[in-house]
């Protein structure tokens, strides 16, 4: 099932960041980007004991080749629609189309190919891994919650004929998708660096210092959470979502820097859970699968999932 959520993520962001200018090249994309994320997720001997960065980092070289992959189909790609522009053909409404146009309303100024291009990355990484996984996990603990995956399934059956209304239509859905989030945030670890000499909680932080958040452990944290490492979907629900503390929850992070992908990614995943669940239930036999840091939270191996359509249940 996670393989089918990242072919399928990649689909949605091809389709509605760049006009499907992505299409047919997905299992590439995925199995570059597994790579380059395995690679960029471990930690080497080198670094744990301050090593100088010119010493080579043996193991790294297939990452490297990943980061290579993606910048060279970053520009492909913005070198096509920039001459399709010089043609006169009007660009499509979407987000490469937004970077290629976008200027600082004061100086006029706009972004260089090689600042489209890690935008461009940092869009396909984020909107595209970070939501696959979640979407995994969701799918994983409805499979082992039969209630809620009832509920969720009633649910999904008296949709709005409109999708975009499925948001706010459907908060049960929501509700299993976020608690997911909880147990297994996507990033479970986030990184800042103090931009200037500050105190947190009487600590004295210099300028420079890498400050460390880890939603893995602050949604775990039993002080903040009843029961914490439950699926209980009922805290997202209204009513009850609420009374949760704005910093006890954390998946898209926080503050001036919060994810900027929060609200696509949370409509992306109900269209995306009550499509399945209007159709089938999934179901998983296998051992329980474990959580693997590399950037994002990925299961350590595939999960296999058995499905049957509604009417061989009732």
């Amino acid at each position: 099932i996670d393989r089918e959520m990242t072919g399928l993520t990649y689909d949605i962001l091809s389709a509605t960041l760049f006009s499907n200018a992505l299409a047919g090249s997905g299992k590439a994309f995925e199995n570059q980007l597994s790579i380059l994320l395995n690679s960029i997720g471990q930690i080497h001997p080198f670094d744990v004991f301050n090593a100088p960065g010119w010493l080579p980092r043996f193991g790294k070289g297939a990452g490297v080749k990943a980061r290579l992959f993606f910048e060279g189909a970053m520009r492909q790609l913005l070198q096509t629609r920039i001459a399709e522009s010089e043609t006169g053909k009007p660009l499509p409404d979407d987000l490469l189309s937004a970077l290629i146009l976008a200027r600082d309303p004061e100086t006029g100024n706009g972004l260089g190919h090689e600042e489209i291009v890690a935008n461009l990355f940092t869009f396909i990484a984020a909107g595209h891994e970070t939501t696959a996984r979640a979407l995994t996990w969701t799918l994983y603990l409805l499979s082992h919650a039969p209630s809620w995956e009832s509920r969720c399934i009633d649910e999904a059956l008296h949709a709005p004929d409109d999708p975009a209304l499925w948001l706010e239509a459907m908060p049960a859905i929501r509700a299993a998708f976020e608690e997911a989030m909880r147990l297994f945030p996507p990033a479970p670890m986030l990184s800042r660096i103090a931009g200037s000499d500050d105190f947190i909680c009487g600590h004295a932080i210099t300028a420079g210092t890498i400050i460390t958040v880890a939603p893995w452990l602050v949604h775990r944290h039993r002080r903040l959470w009843e029961n914490p490492d439950a699926f209980v979907p009922e805290r997202f629900m209204p009513g009850h979502r609420e009374q949760i503390d704005r910093f006890a929850y954390l998946p898209f992070g926080g503050g001036p820097r919060v994810c900027i992908g929060q609200v696509f990614a949370l409509q992306e995943a109900v269209i995306v859970l009550a499509s399945i669940l209007q159709k089938l239930r999934l179901r998983h036999d296998g051992p329980a699968p474990q959580p693997l840091h590399r950037i994002t939270l990925r299961p350590h191996r595939p999960i296999d999932m058995t499905w049957e359509p509604h009417t061989a249940l009732t």
